[in-house]
């Protein structure tokens, strides 16, 4: 789902319909899976969100609830005093859990983060197992402290026993350093050290386990096998070494699969204007500004038009 597969992930799920009896824990996953694909494929109309939670927290579906939250506080419309009462909210629920469902954690800390409040977005997952505390490497690296992002890296991994030594049912440590979110941290860290060709390397191995295939450059009929997450890496570290022609062919392939991915959109923005691409700068900044018009890449682009504008 994260690579941007929603319509196929519901095609999985009615293939997995005969688990839900025979797992409460997959019942509840599933149905948050399901829940959070409509919700990107606009099958569930943004008017009836409201609705929905209520229905969620009346039923204990807290995920659902969540998910309904997180909608609310990325639409266009939403003021940023809403998003404040939105994040109370996600608290709420956030303590309710109490660490049952990830996704749960993880949208209070993407909130959190939209709002650059990154000593809420860590707290969150402060006292967090390793599979979850690893994603404070990525908000290191979004802070610039890369410094604290290795070092944080570097713990997890070296201590990784001590961290899960009382915790039940837990991934050995070769499974966790295998996992995609521990190798994704990997990747971006390798790269911000400027280490491109370990960075590359480590995207090509991920996309062997994911796709059966270690090229970027598939034909059409094989890129359902790609991931967003992995081609906006590789096309980050060829626009890094200035090779603008590539990171825009995988930029291209990502867009296809999800063609609202805000990274995907930002990152086309960028590499479109390198390569002077007339008209499609302002194509990708309005599609981002339909999905996110708060978005960073907006402030940035709309403070360098002041810039110039004042010098007109």
């Amino acid at each position: 789902m994260n690579s941007g597969y929603y319509e196929k992930v519901l095609m999985l799920i009615k293939e997995a319909e005969h688990i839900r009896s025979q797992d409460f824990d997959v019942d509840v996953l599933l149905e948050l899976i399901q829940f959070r694909c409509k919700i990107h494929l606009n099958q569930i109309e943004k008017d009836s969100i409201g609705s929905y939670y209520s229905e969620s927290i009346s039923n204990q579906k807290f995920g659902i609830a969540a998910v309904c939250l997180f909608t609310i506080f990325n639409l266009p419309e939403t003021t940023d005093e809403r998003r404040y009462e939105l994040i109370n909210e996600m608290m709420q629920l956030y303590v309710h859990n109490n660490n049952k469902i990830v996704m749960i954690d993880v949208i209070l800390l993407l909130m959190n983060l939209y709002m650059n409040d990154f000593k809420s977005a860590l707290s969150i997952t402060e006292c967090a197992p390793p599979s979850l505390k690893i994603i404070q490497v990525f908000v290191f690296c979004i802070m610039n402290r890369y410094d604290l992002a290795q070092s944080l890296f570097d713990d997890l991994i070296e201590n990784y026993d001590t961290y899960t030594c009382e915790l039940e049912n837990y991934h050995s440590l070769s499974n966790f350093k295998e996992s995609s979110l521990v190798r994704t941290a990997l990747a971006w860290l390798q790269c911000l050290k400027g280490e491109y060709n370990s960075s590359f390397i480590t995207y090509a191995n991920m996309q062997t386990d994911f796709g059966e295939n270690s090229s970027f450059r598939l034909p059409s009929k094989a890129r359902d096998s790609q991931s967003i997450i992995i081609l906006n890496g590789i096309s980050v570290i060829h626009m890094q070494r200035q090779h603008w022609n590539d990171a825009y062919e995988l930029l291209l392939n990502a867009y296809k699969i999800d063609p609202k991915c805000q990274v995907t959109l930002s990152n086309l923005i960028t590499c479109s204007y390198f390569l002077n691409l007339k008209d499609e700068p302002e194509k990708y900044l309005n599609e981002l500004s339909s999905v996110n018009c708060n978005h960073y890449k907006i402030a940035c682009v709309e403070a360098i038009d002041k810039s110039f504008n004042a010098f007109n």
